[in-house]
């Protein structure tokens, strides 16, 4: 049995997942299912900090502080094909949230572009699964501690990318903020790769030299509102990327 009181995971849509699910204590215990009836969203959270759809195959969940409830919320995600089709109603979304998704199988999860909200995960049985604490994914994977991420952080202090997607645990790593993790339908998932790369924000092409003359690229005309994030955080610095796939990554 888990010894953690708070904490959710994300689970792939396959079969055999129950003993994760087992881990966490019945009481106060919440489980939300895949369209197809395995676990998707397993923890124990306040109530008050979930705002959860189920629109036929689509299944998404806002975790943390919301201002908006699940009406709105089905109202935003209605006619979802895929979890790619999240890109294009994120930034409807106010507030600093976790999000998870299920849409025909497909699962998605991501965190805030200002890191707050920090997405970790790891593998159990070979089976990728994700949460918002590296402990208890730890304790779930049956983690060791991470001699060498420690020794790092004692003699260095904070560390840039990629290094500071380490955790104090082996095999538990952080998702980079501008990252999505996730698995395709009945897949074994791609968190491991480091995720999908997910555009967060627009950005208006920056002035050219003087005597150099600018070349046009899509994004915000003149006159138009600082971009924001999908958490409704305004970068101090345009550093988003295409949306793509890591080449490391089988999504």
């Amino acid at each position: 049995m888990l010894q953690h009181h708070s904490g959710w995971v994300v689970l792939p849509d396959v079969p055999g997942l129950k003993n994760v699910v087992d881990r966490f204590p019945a009481q106060g215990r919440i489980v939300l299912r895949h369209d197809s009836g395995n676990p998707w969203l397993v923890g124990r959270f306040r109530t008050d900090d979930l705002v959860p759809v189920a629109l036929g195959p689509v299944r998404v969940a806002l975790l943390g502080s919301c201002p908006i409830d699940a009406t709105r919320l089905a109202s935003i995600v209605h006619g979802l094909r895929s979890v790619a089709d999240l890109d294009a109603v994120l930034h409807r979304l106010p507030g600093g949230v976790h999000l998870a998704a299920s849409v025909r199988g497909e699962v998605r999860v991501q965190g805030g572009i200002s890191g707050l909200r920090q997405v970790f995960h790891t593998r159990v049985g070979g089976v990728p699964i994700a949460g918002d604490r590296a402990d208890l994914l730890a304790e779930l994977a049956g983690a060791g501690i991470d001699e060498q991420a420690l020794a790092l952080r004692v003699a260095v202090g904070p560390t840039g990318p990629p290094l500071d997607r380490r955790t104090a645990w082996s095999g538990v790593r952080a998702l980079p903020p501008t990252r999505t993790c996730g698995s395709p339908p009945s897949g074994p998932g791609r968190c491991g790769g480091g995720g999908r790369r997910n555009r967060t924000w627009r950005c208006a092409a920056a002035p050219a030299p003087p005597g150099r003359r600018s070349t046009p690229r899509s994004g915000p005309g003149p006159g138009a509102p600082a971009p924001t994030s999908r958490a409704g955080w305004i970068p101090p610095r345009c550093a988003s990327s295409p949306r793509g796939t890591n080449p490391s990554s089988s999504r």
